[in-house]
Order: C-alpha cells, then structure tokens, then sequence
C-alpha cells in the first residue's frame, strides 16, 4: 500500500503538521468539487499513521459554510477523537487562505487486521 496513496499526489497535498497518532495538518490548491475528497486524503494517511493498519472508511460526512475560489489554498487540520481496538473516530476543519472556515467533517473507519 503506498503512502501517501496516489489520490493524495494527484491532488498535491502537502503534509504541515503531525502529531503522533493524533493530528495532521495539511495543504492542498482549491480544486472545484474535491472538498470532500481533499478531507479523505487527510483523513486517510492520519487513520493509518494513528492505527499503524490500513483503515476503511465507514461514513464521511462535511457541512460547508463558504465557498472556495479558485487559485486559492485549503489547509486542513484532522484530529482523532477516539481510537479503539477496531476503529477510529476523527473531525477536521478547512480554512480558506485567510484563515475563514470553509467546511467541517467527521469520518469513522474500520481498522483492517492483516
């Protein structure tokens, strides 16, 4: 499994911030449509790094407060709430270049066992 998953390259994510196994910040060009997608790339690489197993994603939910234009940067900060012997809860928020909410997110994932 390569990391980060090609998703996450093709987007150009860049990583800013980690803290062991509970909180990842970072940063992708606003692409229309991919605010979602740009929350799971964060989402994805932080269950991995929290969990040290691939994690399936269960359920991705986003609110969206304000519109992103284009040329713009998102930068995101995800958080694990909980992590259990079988799953693991996180949030993020995304900010627009001038530091203004743009969306929220909650996901919860399944650790895959090898």
């Amino acid at each position: 499994m390569p990391f980060p998953p090609p998703c996450f390259t093709s987007m150009q994510g860049e990583f800013l911030e980690y803290e062991s196994r509970k909180k990842l910040k970072v940063s992708f060009p606003v692409q229309g449509g991919f605010l979602t997608a740009a929350f799971d790339n964060v989402f994805g690489p932080l269950s991995y790094l929290a969990a040290r197993n691939p994690c399936i994603t269960l359920d991705i939910h986003t609110q969206f407060f304000r519109g992103l234009d284009a040329g713009d940067t998102l930068t995101i900060t995800a958080e694990v709430v909980a992590r259990g012997q079988g799953s693991i809860s996180m949030t993020a928020e995304a900010y627009n270049s001038v530091n203004k909410l743009v969306a929220s997110s909650t996901t919860n994932l399944l650790i895959a066992k090898p």
